[in-house]
């Protein structure tokens, strides 16, 4: 073989530039959109958004143009190895599988396709706000910057470290006069939940095929804390004073409500009266109230079983028709400026109420239950993503949280040794009994082995059937 065939020529696609030196393949990818620089002459091929300016010297505006592409791959020791390689992409390309190289980062990935793109699916808009927050306020921070291609499985594991460490940004009011915001770590559930938006982010760019595997898969994640898997909530001297504050409040029926049917916090606030069956003493929950940033939007339950109908015991009851006639007489009052709309729960002026503005009012009154015990804080989440009835019970009698969710589910504990009781918690249907009389618990737990056998007895007297002498311990209740 001659000087001049070892180098300089291509044979196969396969060449090697200089006398001595590796060898290299080329690849046609045809004619492809890409723009140029009027000053410069640089070449940008359009992988993404379309450039305003030249990055190299700043000239504007940049040349539309269609050019031949063609990718050289090439530091081969030998002719074979740099065909084989050659073959492998071409055979790559053919089946499906072949990722183009490219220079987009993850936070160009994130931000410009990947959330644009979930706005046409499915997805609903909780979940979607979930993800923007999740990109915007840690993914870009963290990994904005890094080539999507170059990312890797230990770059993601040390941005979550950096997150448990100082991953939440506490910003200063006006009152504190701080220079610079509080840093505070993040929780391991929550980096836990974003590495799940992580995750499916570069699960469809695997499919665009913008990278060939997902660098998120096996990572090994944070457990919870302890903190995270004990459930702080109230126990029945707390709920008891709660009860007893509250008596006068406004929203009585609704916080009776929520400690009664175990509800949450947007599936009362969108209730309707229309849903409201205070002769059979049902409420239906057919669609719920959320918050996407300064907005809230009617929403529908994620599941199945979300829509239900809820039983109420006749307190509740008495209360539900002392709330629809005092509703009526704020009505009277306002006038024309009544907001007209069908919800149960609103302003003095008809207007739905934020869920956000509940939760503050709800601090408010647990703050007059017992000033000297942080309620609220112990709360206030539960009231949000949680039950409150559930969560008082698991937390009092301390059934842990998966197994409180599956057999506290609205509010009555259903939860046996042998398959008689098991068969009788599945008839229930986890639904409160209309005529089960106050229940009476006895826990009986194994702090070994994290197992607790729950048993329900009844009073048997329906008309002792009242939250308040379930939780405070009235008429003879625990």
């Amino acid at each position: 073989m001659t000087t001049t065939e070892t180098h300089g020529k291509m044979k196969g696609g396969v060449r090697r530039r200089t006398p001595g030196g590796r060898w290299s393949f080329t690849i046609d990818h045809g004619v492809q959109p890409a723009q140029r620089c009027p000053i410069c002459n640089q070449r940008f091929w359009l992988e993404r958004r379309r450039l305003e300016i030249c990055p190299k010297c700043g000239a504007r505006p940049l040349r539309d143009t269609r050019e031949r592409r063609q990718q050289t791959t090439g530091s081969f020791e030998t002719r074979k190895q740099a065909t084989e390689a050659r073959n492998a992409m071409l055979n790559d390309m053919r089946v499906g599988s072949y990722v183009p190289p490219n220079n987009v980062t993850v936070g160009e990935f994130l931000r410009d396709e990947w959330l644009p793109s979930l706005t046409s699916s499915r997805i609903r808009p909780t979940t979607l706000a979930s993800y923007e927050s999740h990109v915007v306020n840690h993914l870009c921070p963290q990994l904005g910057s890094v080539p999507l291609q170059k990312l890797t499985r230990e770059r993601i594991s040390k941005a979550y470290g950096v997150m448990l460490a100082e991953g939440r940004i506490v910003r200063s009011t006006i009152h504190q006069r701080k220079t610079e915001p509080e840093v505070k770590p993040l929780s391991p559930s929550t980096v836990r939940r974003i590495h799940a938006t992580l995750h499916r982010a570069l699960r469809d760019a695997v499919r665009s095929h913008r990278i060939p595997r997902n660098p998120a898969t096996d990572i090994e994640l944070p457990q919870p804390s302890d903190a995270e898997k004990t459930l702080q909530a109230w126990d029945s001297k707390q709920l008891r004073q709660f009860l007893d504050t509250i008596r006068e409040d406004r929203l009585r029926a609704l916080w009776l409500l929520y400690a009664t049917t175990g509800a949450r916090r947007g599936e009362l606030l969108g209730l309707p009266w229309a849903d409201v069956d205070l002769d059979s003493a049902r409420i239906t929950i057919q669609q719920t109230r959320v918050p996407i940033g300064r907005h809230v939007i009617n929403s529908s339950p994620k599941t199945k079983s979300g829509r239900r109908t809820l039983s109420l015991d006749p307190a509740t009851v008495a209360a539900l028709r002392q709330h629809r006639a005092e509703q009526k007489r704020e009505r009277l009052a306002a006038g024309p400026k009544w907001q007209i709309n069908d919800y149960v729960f609103t302003t003095t002026a008809g207007e739905p109420l934020s869920p956000t503005r509940v939760s503050r009012m709800f601090a408010v009154a647990s703050a007059r239950a017992s000033p000297a015990e942080d309620l609220a804080s112990r709360l206030e989440a539960h009231l949000r993503n949680d039950r409150l009835g559930r969560t008082e019970a698991a937390g009092q009698y301390g059934v842990a949280a998966p197994r409180a969710r599956e057999h506290l589910d609205h509010f009555e504990l259903l939860c046996a040794r042998d398959a008689a009781a098991r068969r009788r918690s599945r008839s229930l249907g986890g639904q409160p009994s209309r005529t089960g009389g106050v229940l009476r618990r006895t826990m009986l737990a194994d702090v070994g082995s994290k197992r607790a056998e729950l048993r329900i007895r009844s009073a048997g007297d329906p008309a002792r059937n009242c939250p308040e002498q379930v939780f405070c311990g009235a008429g003879g209740g625990n």
